[in-house]
């Protein structure tokens, strides 16, 4: 049983995980300088193809997630943030790139822009912010949600006020919604529902300008209440850079932040979690280091995530970061090409996703396969590892719901049939493709 957060989190409810509260208006708006914002409007371009994203009267939610976007990225940037779309036109942007786009640019935030529907219920509507996961695990998240619900609910009205809050994304997917699922590792993010279309008021409400351009100004100002607080962080500081966890010294070490130029964290709210299971450390509140020793295992790498709270109650966002081992270090090899697909066969016929440690074994054996191309690019066995580094990484999509790791896959692929017109794997690798392809 893996352990559960010991002090770190208060427990949330599961159908409503957060109510509203009152936050204070921040003095200045300059708080936003400095941070790169991805503004996602939800769906695009699927009037032909999903006919269940439309009002009573035709307004489809699509145009209405976009015009909201783009008010908000005008806001935005005139607070000094600097803001990434996902789209900025009535276009389809499958789920993966919109999570690879927040990544890539090195996002502090992901606000993604929807309204809700129920064609059960038509007289619901009222504003909610998904979070992924659970709550005690992912409190940032909830803690900016939060911030952005306070100033919809005083901005916009709705018909029904009763259900507002922030939710679990597990309530509507087992594994949660993708473009919160495969970000989360890097940085906090919601996804706003605000209102619902199906609605008859709430359809006039998000046909109309003036209410679109409130909607925006909510999520702005939530923002700004959120970063009034304090945007805390944990820096590590070791190991850094190709250093690794030594047996004789295999502390971990992090420079916590507190977000208003010091370290004043709620000391009872420190954890870490390594691989899942909270480990002894150390906190120094004077010069805000954070240690922690993590036990010895037998993997190449370690996943840790730190939590805590600043002293005005905003959360670390438990980001994942994976320190290498010794064993790691050890295979950080640079040998020849034929020695590495040896060692990548014998690893890929073992895999068995029963296994408790299934994913460390299959990103090992990815790594195999990625030396023999990076050892030698041109060998008799090239075609074959790229098609089952294609395998590997589609295994990931499946098995272990990442939703990046299927263009990984179609990418490899691809390469397959491209660069390798002669090789017995170009069918394979094509008929791969098509199933890929109905995937997304």
């Amino acid at each position: 049983m893996r352990q559960r957060l010991q002090g770190a989190m208060l427990a949330v409810g599961l159908l409503i995980l957060v109510s509203c509260t009152t936050i204070p208006k921040p003095a200045s708006t300059g708080l936003l300088a400095g941070l790169t914002i991805t503004v996602d409007a939800g769906h695009g371009h699927t009037r032909k193809t999903d006919h269940g994203r439309v009002g009573p009267s035709g307004e489809r939610e699509e145009w209405v997630n976009l015009r909201i976007a783009r008010e908000l990225q005008k806001l935005l940037r005139q607070n000094g943030a600097k803001v990434i779309m996902t789209r900025e036109k009535d276009e389809d942007v499958n789920l993966a790139a919109r999570a690879s786009i927040a990544i890539s640019n090195q996002s502090d935030f992901l606000i993604s822009i929807h309204h809700n529907g129920s064609f059960n219920d038509t007289t619901l509507d009222f504003p909610l912010a998904y979070i992924w996961g659970d709550a005690e695990r992912n409190p940032a998240s909830v803690d900016l949600g939060r911030a952005i619900l306070n100033r919809v609910d005083q901005k916009l009205k709705f018909q029904s006020g009763d259900g507002s809050g922030v939710y679990s994304d597990f309530l509507i997917y087992n594994e949660g919604t993708s473009i919160l699922r495969n970000t989360n590792p890097i940085l906090p993010g919601v996804i706003g529902e605000m209102g619902f279309f199906t609605n008859a008021a709430g359809e006039a409400r998000m046909k109309d300008r003036q209410a679109n351009h409130l909607e925006a100004q909510a999520y702005l100002q939530g923002l700004i209440d959120y970063a009034a607080r304090g945007i805390p962080k944990a820096i590590p500081l070791k190991p850094v850079g190709s250093d690794f966890l030594r047996p004789d010294s295999p502390e971990i070490i992090f420079q916590l932040e507190d977000g208003q130029g010091g370290h004043a964290f709620d000391s009872g709210s420190i954890a870490v979690l390594v691989d899942g299971d909270t480990v002894p450390h150390e906190w120094d509140r004077v010069t805000g280091r954070l240690v922690a020793t993590p036990p010895r295992c037998a993997h190449e790498t370690v996943e840790v995530r730190v939590y805590g709270r600043n002293e005005n109650g905003n959360a670390l966002h438990p980001r994942r970061w994976d320190f290498l081992t010794m064993i790691g270090k050890e295979n950080d090899w640079h040998g020849p090409w034929y020695v590495a697909i040896q060692r990548a066969d014998s690893l890929r016929v073992l895999l068995n996703p029963a296994d408790r440690d299934f994913a460390v074994k299959l990103d090992s054996t990815i790594l195999w396969f990625e030396r023999v191309l990076k050892a030698q690019s041109i060998n008799p066995r090239g075609a074959e590892a790229e098609y089952r580094l294609g395998q590997l990484y589609e295994m990931r999509a499946d098995w272990l719901k990442d939703d990046l790791a299927k263009e990984k896959a179609l990418d490899h692929f691809n390469r397959v049939i491209a660069f390798y017109p002669t090789s017995k794997f170009v069918q394979p690798a094509k008929d791969e493709k098509v199933v890929l392809e109905e995937v997304f």
